[in-house]
């Protein structure tokens, strides 16, 4: 034990810093988005080479090896943020997600068909899902609720950048160096992040400013435990009878957290936020490329210009957004968001090939319009469950359990936020094969305005 004691406080004072423990995080959920796209430049590779399958069948199965992660996120967000909340320690949780996603990695590596792939990413899947549900309840943990929009909002956008680094990298590696030496580049990725998150420490005694309690001495970072005797009285003077509190305790354990989250307005209309945010800009991933081909004649050069101004304001504005949200609450934001967006895709519903070079001007003005207005949308089912859950163990402590239910709420986030992703392209597919690509972005425009006019009414401040 004391072994122990003497290496946590070697370099005590940086290790459980607030600077560290969010760059840790920021770093690992990074890697969740990095290990999902980094796969696209190399499928192609591995299915002509080391699963040997025709051009035929090339498509479906590309389509199924994609979607897999997705579906096995969407299964296993809420076991995964019962069973992180149900585990103690937030280091155990993290580094167990981390280790699946490496084992995920190898698997898909080494495959030599597509059941093992499968299996490889759907580990991927379930090591990224544990890593960003106990990676954001850890920097809710770290931070005040006065800077929970800023930070989430500069982790975000070194999460979202990990979908853009991913392929950019894999691609360069793999023309480069070849098969092996690309997916080797991943996995020291993931290393880095298990050896940093061994490296940290994650203090429970600080308060919402980062520092150290003043009720800690120093000898706490040797030993921090209580004489009995001292808990015996303390215990009898906050409960003086067992019997008398032993009811009240128990009707706040069983409070269903489920039900109080789905049941609060606010808490919904975040929920509904993070839905529509991920549903509205993975529509441009299944229509984008087919209609400016068609319509305009561009190349794949054209075509990543235009995902590149569609993400760029994410990149860059993230943190002043959250910095914004911190200030003025997370309502007008988001509303003005949605509703610009809707704004946006009206327009981009409105130039074709006949539009000559104005209609793609007013397109690729378009595109940012909406970049711009995902960045004001993003993040905000986020934020919103994080005020909610703190409200909740403000008003009654301990009313879900001993241990926060932070895990359980981002786990709900999670799943409205892969629903989009997996909804989007398939109704918005859908709508463009029946109905055409600018009533596709119309309708898609109109529900972007409906969730703005409810967010204005429903979110906080």
């Amino acid at each position: 034990m004391a072994w122990n004691g003497g290496v946590n406080s070697v370099g005590y004072s940086w290790r459980s810093s607030r600077w560290f423990i969010i760059t840790c995080i920021a770093i690992a959920l990074f890697s969740t988005n990095f290990l999902y796209s980094y796969i696209v430049p190399i499928l192609p590779v591995m299915i002509r080479d080391r699963l040997h399958i025709g051009e035929s069948h090339a498509q479906s199965t590309t389509s199924l090896i994609l979607s897999v992660h997705a579906f096995v996120g969407l299964i296993t967000s809420l076991p995964i943020g019962y069973i992180a909340d149900r585990i103690p320690s937030r280091q155990a949780s993290f580094l167990a997600a981390l280790t699946a996603e490496a084992i995920g990695t190898i698997l898909v590596m080494i495959s030599t068909n597509v059941p093992v792939l499968l299996i490889g990413r759907s580990i991927q899947a379930i090591g990224g899902n544990g890593a960003w549900i106990v990676g954001l309840a850890t920097v809710a943990d770290t931070v005040g609720q006065e800077n929970t929009g800023k930070v989430l909002g500069g982790v975000s956008s070194f999460f979202n950048s990990g979908l853009l680094v991913g392929p950019m990298l894999s691609g360069t590696l793999l023309q480069l160096f070849g098969y092996w030496p690309t997916w080797i580049a991943a996995l020291a990725v993931l290393v880095i992040d298990i050896l940093m998150r061994v490296v940290m420490i994650e203090d429970r005694s600080k308060d919402n400013t980062g520092e150290v309690s003043t009720e800690a001495s120093e000898d706490d970072v040797e030993s921090r435990t209580i004489p009995e005797q001292d808990v015996n009285e303390r215990t009898s003077l906050i409960s003086p009878s067992q019997d008398a509190v032993g009811s009240k305790v128990e009707d706040v354990l069983v409070e269903n957290f489920y039900k109080a989250v789905l049941t609060n307005p606010r808490a919904i209309t975040g929920l509904l936020c993070h839905f529509t945010a991920a549903f509205i800009l993975v529509t441009f991933d299944t229509t984008l490329p087919l209609h400016v081909t068609t319509e305009f004649g561009w190349g794949p050069a054209e075509v990543s210009l235009s995902f590149l101004i569609l993400q760029l304001p994410s990149l860059v504005f993230s943190t002043f957004i959250g910095i914004l949200k911190d200030r003025v609450g997370t309502r007008v934001p988001t509303a003005l968001g949605f509703i610009s967006s809707a704004v946006f895709l009206a327009l981009v519903g409105l130039p074709d090939h006949s539009s000559g070079y104005t209609g793609r001007v007013i397109y690729m003005v378009a595109i940012a319009g909406i970049g711009i207005g995902w960045t004001l949308t993003a993040g905000c089912g986020i934020i919103e469950i994080t005020h909610v859950m703190k409200k909740f163990e403000e008003e009654r402590p301990g009313r879900f359990g001993p241990n926060s239910k932070l895990s359980s709420g981002y786990s709900i986030c999670k799943i409205c936020f892969t629903l989009g992703t997996l909804l989007g392209p398939v109704v918005t597919g859908f709508m463009t094969n029946t109905l055409g690509y600018s009533y596709m972005s119309y309708i898609v425009g109109i529900f972007s305005l409906v969730v703005g006019i409810i967010a204005a009414i429903f979110l906080g401040r």
